[in-house]
């Protein structure tokens, strides 16, 4: 073997790659370089045929995918629990905990082993580096799926012994894609929580979210022979709801027009193919998937980001009308939705086109109206008790707050239908811009403004232990939406003078732009949110006009 030179103190890898190698004060085990690589990082004073063998690894990667879908399995399909239960169960079984304690111990010090001839596998070894190590809860108080408490907050994860939540360590890749993805929106989505906190990770929830998210698209979702397959395309769908969630939507469009080129390779499009029956899921066991529905999915979010993004949508089939799958009411206004978006998508095309000279004849604001009709009968499938904001701190277990949120996410997206729906018309364009530029668009300003009411009384909500906040990027922009549509529109009204229908109403719409404001400017300052600080910036200067207006 070549003799070290003195000082030196770069890793193999960076020698390889012929890069400064750094180490960070606070981690001197791995360079900045493997780090951000996903690479193992071995100091070159240390033969890398000597290293930690292969088997030693598997156990503690197996180990590692053991707790993460544990996690998973705790976070997603945990079942309500009464207090009492919960009381009568918290005493668990040492034995249990002892043997978990010994299985890991086991995996943590397995001996080194000699590599005969055979170099260590440098893609399982990059793999491996994106997990990041998960520290050990204490085993004092072990829990079970029987002592499962509904808040998160009361107790630390621990990994759980029972052999009904054990999970095969040779999966298959796309489950643990996808194990991964629910894992990371999960951690994605409760970062701003501090209930959240002892979860029992060296990093922020989101660091680890990212982490997750990368892994599973590095080494599966970006492998076309692996997700050509129904599993692959919920996994995609997956994909794109971290990318909606992130505020990502450009990339989100993009993973779900990939997730419909698969679905047409496997005959989704095709109405008999998806109407047969139910694809089993190989991950979660009895659990199945209907062809129907993911077609459905697929159709809506595309539409979805089509329109928010103004792209053309890529299906322009409604034969998810007529599939014969159990609906419940709200489920039908959600296909009678994805079925209208689609004339908004091509109105607002005409809307372009007339600015340049376009088809004479298209009426877009009868279009409109007739819209605005058919998604105001569809409502009314609804019981009238359905559209009040559930008391989200009088939950008193997680199925019942997991409803309650459910309820408000589809009465968001409602309003944010509507508010899309007549949004072109808030303004008065320039003379020409329309066809009909006489035409009264009252009818579009009110129905927009109450969309823009409604969406900010769901979407402001104090953070804490059951409440809904805008943790995500998508509520953010509906909350950036409504309170832009409420200053522009009285902005414009105070051109009326003493006619201003909207006058009396002007004081409370003006108080909830404001709560909005500085909502935005506190989720500013508590996560370093650059969004929320400019949109913050510039709904304020908004504000500050239509007060000069006024």
């Amino acid at each position: 073997r070549r003799k070290l030179r003195r000082g030196t103190t770069s890793c193999w890898e960076c020698k390889r790659r012929k890069t400064k190698c750094h180490f960070e004060q606070g981690n001197p085990a791995v360079c900045e370089s493997c780090q951000r690589r996903g690479c193992k990082c071995v100091l070159q004073d240390v033969d890398e045929k000597t290293s930690t063998g292969q088997r030693a690894r598997n156990r503690n990667l197996g180990a590692q995918m053991n707790y993460l879908e544990t996690v998973v399995d705790q976070l997603v399909h945990r079942p309500a629990r009464s207090s009492t239960q919960g009381a009568n169960c918290e005493t668990g079984s040492e034995e249990t905990a002892a043997a978990h304690e010994k299985e890991n111990s086991a995996a943590r010090t397995a001996p080194r082993q000699q590599n005969t001839g055979r170099h260590p596998s440098e893609p399982f070894n990059s793999r491996r580096r994106l997990l990041p190590k998960l520290d050990k809860a204490p085993a004092k108080e072990p829990r079970t799926p029987a002592n499962d408490n509904p808040r998160i907050a009361n107790q630390p994860l621990q990994p759980l012994a029972s052999q009904k939540y054990s999970k095969q360590l040779h999966a298959q890749p796309i489950d643990l894609a996808r194990s991964l993805f629910q894992l990371a929106i999960c951690l994605q989505q409760s970062d701003r929580f501090p209930e959240t906190s002892k979860l029992w990770l060296n990093h922020s929830n989101r660091d680890v979210a990212d982490q997750y998210f990368e892994a599973a698209t590095r080494y599966v979702t970006s492998q076309d022979s692996i997700v050509v397959s129904y599993e692959g395309i919920e996994t995609l769908m997956l994909e794109g709801l971290y990318h909606v969630s992130c505020g990502r939507l450009q990339l989100a469009w993009v993973v779900f027009r990939r997730a419909l080129g698969i679905a047409h390779l496997v005959g989704l499009h095709i109405p008999q193919r998806r109407r047969q029956g139910k694809q089993q899921s190989s991950a979660n066991g009895p659990s199945s998937m209907c062809l129907a529905t993911l077609w459905f999915r697929l159709v809506f979010m595309d539409r979805y980001l089509s329109l928010v993004l103004d792209l053309p949508m890529s299906v322009l089939d409604d034969s998810f009308m007529d599939d014969f799958v159990t609906q419940a009411p709200f489920e039908k206004l959600e296909r009678a939705q994805a079925k209208l978006t689609s004339r908004i998508i091509f109105r607002n095309q005409q809307l372009r086109l007339g600015q340049r000279g376009g088809d004479p004849v298209y009426d877009h604001y009868k279009e409109t109206k007739d819209i605005d009709y058919l998604l105001t009968q569809a409502t009314r499938a609804l019981p009238l008790e359905w559209w009040v904001f559930p008391p989200t701190q009088d939950a008193q277990s997680i199925d019942e707050l997991r409803d309650m949120i459910a309820k408000i996410v589809h009465q968001l997206h409602h309003y944010n239908f509507v508010l899309l729906l007549h949004i072109p018309y808030i303004l008065p364009g320039p003379e020409g811009r329309f066809n009909n530029s006489m035409q009264d668009y009252s009818n579009s300003k009110f129905a927009a403004v109450a969309a823009a009411r409604e969406l900010l009384g769901r979407s402001i909500v104090p953070v804490g232990p059951n409440r809904v906040s805008f943790s995500t990027r998508g509520i953010v922009l509906k909350v950036v939406l409504s309170a832009l549509t409420l200053l522009v529109v009285h902005l414009d009204s105070h051109r009326l003078g003493r006619e201003n229908p909207l006058g009396h109403q002007r004081p409370g719409d003006l108080a909830t732009a404001e709560r909005a404001i500085q909502s935005l400017e506190t989720m500013g300052q508590k996560f370093d949110d650059k969004l929320c600080h400019s949109a913050a910036r510039a709904l304020k200067r908004l504000s500050a006009l239509e007060a000069t207006a006024a």
